[in-house]
């Protein structure tokens, strides 16, 4: 079993079988009920986001941090929970269909149980992806520095990873809208922050001026 200290890799592939797993009980499902047939639609393309957003985890260790990695870990877990109870359902149908058949009954109406489980494992996936989303646009790819020495940003590892990010998500890294007129310049190979940066981050600010201000307040 994968468990939380193992490398991040290996958790995200774990995760993306268990997702996977999700999509192939929807291809077994045996009903043509359009209430079902809807929400396993859903279902399967809210899976197919997480899919992608793995596959970019995958694909760049910068975005590699312990928030991403803690719920990537969480996320693993529940998608094989999801998909163990998806292959029942799946099951179930099929098993239910040949037994219509052989009957030459017709289809049953969907029971409301099936529904809410349904309408709940949509909820998740569609929640799960926004908080991993989330978190990798926070991600300070490039941050370097110190409070004494100062922030500052490499700007070539965060364009490449940004646009990695853009091109998955369809939208910008956090620190890259903070950054954005520098960025567009593209002239400098590292940014350095100021303390109005340095704010809009949440870093430390790290300018005498503001160093004198602690120092007079704590004397």
């Amino acid at each position: 079993m994968v468990s939380p200290t193992d490398p991040l890799p290996a958790i995200l592939s774990q995760a993306q079988v268990s997702l996977s797993s999700i999509l192939q009980a929807r291809a077994l499902h045996a009903s043509r009920d359009a209430a079902v047939t809807g929400r396993l639609a859903a279902v399967a393309a809210r899976a197919d986001r997480l899919l992608a957003v793995l596959a970019l985890l995958q694909d760049c260790p910068p975005l590699h941090t312990p928030a991403v990695r803690a719920r990537a870990h969480h996320l693993m877990r529940l998608a094989a929970d999801h998909a163990s109870a998806l292959m029942v359902m799946a099951a179930d149908s099929m098993r239910g269909a040949r037994e219509r058949e052989r009957e030459e009954e017709q289809e049953q109406e969907p029971r409301e149980e099936e529904l809410r489980h349904l309408d709940a494992v949509q909820a998740w996936l569609e929640g799960s992806a926004r908080e991993l989303e989330g978190l990798v646009r926070s991600v300070y790819v490039g941050l370097g520095g110190d409070v004494e020495e100062g922030w500052w940003v490499e700007t070539g590892e965060l364009v490449e990873v940004a646009g990695k990010v853009r091109e998955v998500l369809g939208c910008e890294m956090v620190l890259v809208e903070n950054l954005r007129d520098r960025l567009r310049e593209g002239t400098d190979e590292i940014i350095r922050l100021d303390d109005d940066d340095a704010a809009a981050l949440g870093l430390p600010q790290t300018t005498i001026a503001r160093i004198e201000q602690w120092r007079a307040g704590v004397s």
